[in-house]
């Protein structure tokens, strides 16, 4: 679970990480609460990358453009999703940005790492300026030290008072994320400014397998109304900006699909895993997900049946008929029943993913399946 940029800052708060003055405005009567000093900067608190390019990031110099642009931004739609809430800071004079942040990893485990080019994301600077990024492994049963902070510290150019400052944050930063499990806690920018080191936004994801040991934690507000609606009916769905909508068995099937979708020149509209032994009463619910989005042009379903059943897979297609084009590949457990029963009603299966994914891509804008 990603938590909001406003839930991050108040964890900071808990863990002594500095950060501006700031309010949460929910609605446009919410802003008599502001009494910070102008200026301000408004963000707009949406679980999506690029919100500064898409308007969610302004600076307001009075109350009248603060009033003005927290209406504009409260009407607004970043890559799909709806503003509900703003998050209004004590704009900083800013010297210089860094970047710092602990993230678990499947290679390393637990990697510390800190760059001099803060404010974009760190993947930008891996690819363009390797040699600005200080990594280091994290060993979990030792932990973080906070000398390993000050050496990280110096890599960055800090000096003075300023390296016992990044070590403490760096310190704290990391109890974060083991107190609270967290995947990943990051600063960017972790902003110089005349007061210090301060935190300017932060991201936290959070493992919501560990939320029996964590009452506290907020619920999940990154979620669209269709992926709260899919966690309920029991399906993995994540919302994507694409038109062909692509469906399948098992987590790494769905995602070579979404690969596959790109590579031939389309973009998948979501991610929807129906999961080991799906019934046909499932694939059901899966596809009225899936074509709530009005993006959707297409359907490319992925199945490679083991303990799912191609038979039940297909009841539940023809049982649904789609109203919009669908490619379907379906191969393993009663492949020959499920091809037969989609035969019967007039739907073709491919044995071959590749075959079914550029059906499935030429489909689109298509009145049939």
């Amino acid at each position: 679970m990603r938590l909001l940029e406003y839930q991050a800052m108040k964890f900071f708060g808990e863990y002594s990480i500095p950060a501006p003055g700031q309010v949460l405005v929910e609605k446009e009567e919410d802003l008599e609460k502001v009494s910070l000093p102008f200026p301000v900067v408004l963000k707009a608190q949406v679980a999506v990358g690029g919100r500064g390019k898409a308007g969610g990031v302004q600076l307001a110099s009075n109350e009248e453009e603060l009033r003005e642009k927290a209406r504009q931004m409260f009407q607004m739609q970043i890559k799909g999703i709806p503003v509900r809430k703003i998050l209004v800071v004590e704009a900083q004079k800013v010297e210089k940005e860094f970047y710092l942040s602990f993230l678990l990893d499947r290679k390393h485990m637990l990697l510390f790492l800190a760059s001099p080019s803060g404010g974009v994301d760190i993947e930008e600077v891996a690819a363009r300026n390797p040699e600005l990024i200080y990594q280091r492994k994290i060993d979990t049963w030792r932990g973080f030290s906070p000398f390993e902070g000050k050496i990280a510290a110096k890599f960055l150019g800090l000096s003075g008072e300023l390296i016992s400052q990044f070590s403490r944050i760096a310190f704290n930063l990391f109890r974060l994320l083991r107190e609270k499990d967290m995947q990943l806690a990051e600063i960017n920018p972790l902003a110089l400014t005349p007061q210090g080191l301060v935190a300017l936004d932060g991201k936290l994801i959070f493992d919501d397998n560990a939320y029996f040991r964590h009452p506290e934690m907020p619920p999940d507000e990154s979620l669209t109304e269709l992926e709260k609606e899919a966690k309920e009916v029991g399906v993995a769905y994540v919302e994507m900006d694409g038109d062909v909508a692509v469906i399948g068995c098992g987590a790494g099937l769905v995602l070579a699909s979404l690969d596959l979708v790109n590579h031939l020149g389309a973009r998948p509209a979501n991610f929807l895993d129906l999961g080991g032994g799906a019934s046909s009463e499932m694939v059901k619910r899966g596809m009225e997900i899936v074509l709530r989005n009005p993006r959707v042009k297409s359907i490319f379903m992925n199945i490679f049946a083991g303990i799912t059943r191609c038979d039940e897979i297909a009841r539940g297609i023809v049982d649904f008929a789609p109203k919009i084009p669908i490619s379907v590949r379906m191969t393993g457990t009663n492949e020959e029943e499920g091809i037969r029963i989609l035969k019967e009603a007039g739907y073709e299966a491919f044995s071959s993913m590749e075959e079914a994914a550029e059906q499935a891509v030429l489909l689109r804008g298509k009145g049939g399946n």
